[in-house]
């Protein structure tokens, strides 16, 4: 059996516009990005807990939790952007260290330097989000960037 997700034309608009606004957000300043992040997915919480409960006309704790950490998110989202930091960057540093162990297990010569090159990359990526560096936000934020302009383009031209 096979599942296809299928999305509307306007929903894949909305995402890419939503790409090049996180883009320009992470390329200007990676601290607002997640602080408004962070406050996006509080609202969100609040909202994914107030309906199920209001439709059923019932208290549920995980709903209850799921306000509570929302109302979390948006009091004070830079606890939680600095929290994410450093999960983020002890996580790129260990993907980044299996990529580079990894790759040394490609039969060809090409595919090995590639990995071997793309693990210190994500490495690096790691050290410089926990030395709090801007450089590895902003290159996130530029590939957001070009990755929404060119979904854009593309669905411009399936006009």
């Amino acid at each position: 059996m096979e599942v296809y997700i299928v999305q509307s034309k306007a929903s894949l608009i909305v995402s890419s516009i939503m790409m090049v606004i996180i883009g320009i957000f992470f390329i200007v300043d990676k601290d607002l990005a997640l602080d408004i992040g962070f406050i996006v997915a509080g609202i969100s919480l609040i909202i994914i807990g107030l309906v199920p409960m209001i439709q059923a006309k019932d208290m549920n704790l995980f709903c209850v939790l799921l306000i509570v950490l929302g109302i979390f998110l948006i009091l004070i989202p830079s606890f939680f952007s600095d929290v994410a930091k450093v999960i983020l960057g002890v996580v790129a540093i260990l993907v980044g260290g299996l990529m580079a162990v990894n790759s040394y297990q490609a039969e060809e010569k090409n595919p090995r330097i590639i990995g071997l090159l793309v693990g210190i990359l994500v490495i690096v990526a790691g050290v410089s989000i926990l030395l709090n560096m801007d450089i590895a936000f902003q290159l996130f934020g530029g590939l957001m960037l070009v990755a929404g302009i060119l979904n854009l383009m593309v669905l411009y031209s399936m006009r």
